[in-house]
């Protein structure tokens, strides 16, 4: 048996919705009012005061995050499971400055903006001068870390930043 050539350095570097590095982290709580599911890592808007849902067109709350922080109660076929979902009603901790691990739908490389799909609040990668997607919003993210391909785990930077209006 020969030695070990190769390492992959992307091999469990994290869990979705832990932050990964000791910058600056802004955030605020409300509680998970989806109706469905609710999935650490996704991003999450206003619905009313003091609740937010996944995804939606509302006020940007941030991205679901603290995996480690909920109580899990498993699957419904095994509830010793680990889940990144949470149920309804449970007071959740959303991020929108900070580095943070994250699960993009589709390639990614560094400096590309963070957009949110308004149905899932699925995360997606586009080139910074693309223009945002139909049926979804920014993020007001980038990639800060790792090139990723499809479904790999990538560190986004929450800026908090909303942009600026152009006036006409």
């Amino acid at each position: 048996m020969g030695f070990q050539s190769t390492v992959s350095f992307k091999q469990g570097f994290g869990v979705i919705g832990e932050l990964f590095s000791d910058s600056p982290v802004r955030g605020q709580t409300a509680v998970l009012d989806t109706g469905a599911d609710n999935n650490i890592g996704r991003a999450y808007s206003v619905t009313t005061e003091g609740n937010a849902a996944q995804g939606g067109t509302g006020a940007y709350i941030g991205i679901l995050a603290a995996p480690k922080n909920y109580a899990s109660y498993g699957t419904a076929g095994n509830t010793l499971a680990p889940t990144l979902v949470l149920a309804d009603g449970v007071v959740g901790e959303f991020v929108n400055m900070g580095e943070i691990i994250v699960k993009l739908t589709g390639t990614a490389s560094i400096g590309d903006t963070i957009v949110y799909a308004t149905a899932t609040g699925l995360l997606t990668a586009i080139a910074p001068t693309d223009d945002l997607p139909v049926g979804s919003l920014p993020a007001y993210a980038v990639v800060s870390r790792y090139d990723v391909g499809a479904n790999d785990l990538a560190v986004i930077m929450l800026t908090a930043i909303n942009p600026i209006p152009v006036l006409a």
